[in-house]
């Protein structure tokens, strides 16, 4: 990991807690209020007239997404390996852990494979 994250862990720890924590009330909060967990289906075409309900679903689906790519960077944290990059094993950088803690590649993947969320 790299020196300048490691100095960094406890605030981009906290911005994971916080962030899974709005994710989590938003989700709870959403029409129906059931846990979108149990359910990884992903959202579908909308049929004509569908409107909103639509798109409720896809905010749901995109929420739920970025909550489990926020467990999944805290448990990278309790596991040690924050910050190093799921595919070349380098460090990811700095500001794109500032930016978006939840990232886990480095710059030069994340263009490659193209964006996670």
């Amino acid at each position: 990991m790299d020196a300048d994250v490691e100095k960094y862990l406890p605030q981009l720890r906290g911005a994971l807690l916080a962030r899974a924590g709005r994710l989590r009330e938003a989700l709870r909060r959403a029409p129906g209020g059931r846990d979108r967990r149990a359910s990884r289906a992903p959202a579908v075409a909308a049929p004509p007239g569908a409107g909103d309900a639509t798109a409720t679903r896809a905010d749901d689906d995109a929420a739920l997404a970025e909550l489990w790519e926020c467990e999944a960077a805290l448990r990278r944290l309790e596991t040690g390996c924050y910050g190093t990059c799921c595919d070349c094993r380098g460090d990811v950088g700095l500001i794109e852990l500032l930016l978006r803690p939840q990232a886990q590649r480095c710059e030069a993947c994340e263009n490659r494979h193209g964006p996670s969320a």
